[in-house]
């Protein structure tokens, strides 16, 4: 009887256990609402041009960020040099004029991937460019340091570009500062820039950048009993026989050995491209380009010569002392040699106290840039008029 009511009494126990636990919320709530996530956004900026910090912790460029907290960037500015707007991405904040800029995360100023970047434009010039495409160093010819992508520049300061990101075969086709080509050819060739102010963007940068190609390849031809060969511009290098192989803007120095005595090259070509500036009996050099080439693939090098043009030098001896050689090294000369095309000499005025050259004058021309006590002059046929025999030198003072 007694182990009965025991086991009802342990029934009942149950029971009400099972009814307090679902009544009074000890149970699972499915209507619990969850705790919502906080956006984190990608944060960056030119460590080069700024610094940024959370609280009193130096913020890294590319860190993660949580929306609603506040960064604060510090602009790298020199003396002389102000803000004239910061930028959140492309949007400009014309009121923030500071060299301190402080910013709270908004997540809807983010781009498409969620990146938020943090710019300033001051009133001073700045270069950038792809440090792992391209090489910077200071001074036309690139003789000064190598600086960095970013760096603050002057209109008129000259800086030198080369391309390091180029394959064997692969040859620069146009470099670019902005949207201004500024390479006259195609090249491997460092390539020299002066900074000019209108070539920067609204935010005052000068991108550069260039475009690259397959170099062309040609076959060069030409006559070897009129014309000898050798690599490089100035023919330092071997000499080559006609028919090789060559790449575009490899060197290359011709000549003449076809020549008479009183014979000079009028012209050199290059396909039907003139390739010299002036009639000359020196050796001519020549940098392989696109479109000399025929459509065989051929570069054909050739020239045409004529009879050397010979005049009578004539200039006033109590005026003007002479001498052989463009620098004057070689013998004195006496007034009514004959002369002839390609020939240069050296002329010094004879000047009384006081006197001073305005200009030189040939056969009665003024050279409104020779303006020295002295000038060095190559005979040259389109110098004189056609029907000329006589070239006379003189100076008119000031």
């Amino acid at each position: 009887m007694k182990i009965k009511w025991y086991k009802g009494f342990l029934s009942l126990l149950f029971s009400l256990s099972l009814f307090f636990a679902c009544n009074t919320g000890s149970g699972v709530d499915n209507n619990t609402t969850p705790t919502p996530s906080v956006e984190k956004l990608k944060i960056t900026f030119d460590a080069f041009n700024a610094e940024c910090k959370q609280g009193e912790e130096v913020f890294i460029s590319g860190s993660e960020i949580e929306e609603g907290k506040e960064l604060k960037f510090t602009a790298k500015i020199i003396e002389g040099e102000s803000i004239k707007c910061w930028y959140v991405n492309n949007n400009k904040k014309e009121s923030e004029t500071k060299k301190e800029f402080v910013y709270k995360v908004v997540a809807t100023d983010a781009d498409s991937n969620k990146v938020i970047n943090i710019s300033y434009v001051s009133n001073t010039l700045k270069l950038t460019f792809d440090a792992s495409q391209i090489k910077c160093k200071k001074g036309y010819l690139g003789s000064g340091e190598e600086v960095a992508s970013g760096v603050k520049v002057k209109e008129g300061e000259d800086y030198q570009f080369t391309a390091v990101g180029l394959g064997e075969d692969e040859i620069v086709d146009a470099w670019y500062v902005g949207k201004r080509k500024i390479n006259l050819s195609p090249s491997r060739d460092p390539e020299g820039y002066t900074v000019k102010k209108t070539d920067a963007d609204e935010k005052n940068i000068i991108q550069i950048k260039y475009e690259k190609r397959a170099i062309k390849k040609y076959t060069l031809q030409f006559d070897a009993t009129q014309i000898k060969c050798k690599k490089g511009y100035t023919g330092t290098g071997e000499e080559v026989a006609s028919g090789v192989k060559v790449k575009e803007g490899e060197d290359y120095q011709f000549t003449a050995v076809g020549l008479g005595e009183d014979e000079i090259v009028d012209s050199w070509y290059a396909g039907k491209r003139k390739i010299n500036l002036s009639p000359s009996r020196d050796p001519n050099g020549y940098t392989v380009k696109k479109n000399d080439e025929d459509d065989k693939n051929i570069i054909q090098i050739r020239y045409e010569k004529r009879t050397i043009k010979k005049y009578t030098l004539q200039f006033d001896s109590s005026k003007v002392s002479c001498k052989k050689g463009y620098s004057g090294t070689g013998e004195a000369v006496n007034p009514g040699i004959e002369t002839k095309e390609g020939e240069s000499y050296k002329f010094t005025a004879v000047l009384k106290t006081g006197e001073k050259v305005k200009h030189w004058l040939i056969n009665g021309e003024a050279r409104t840039y020779e303006k020295g006590e002295t000038f060095s002059y190559t005979v040259r046929k389109n110098s004189v008029a056609e029907d000329a025999n006589t070239i006379t030198i003189s100076w008119e003072k000031q």
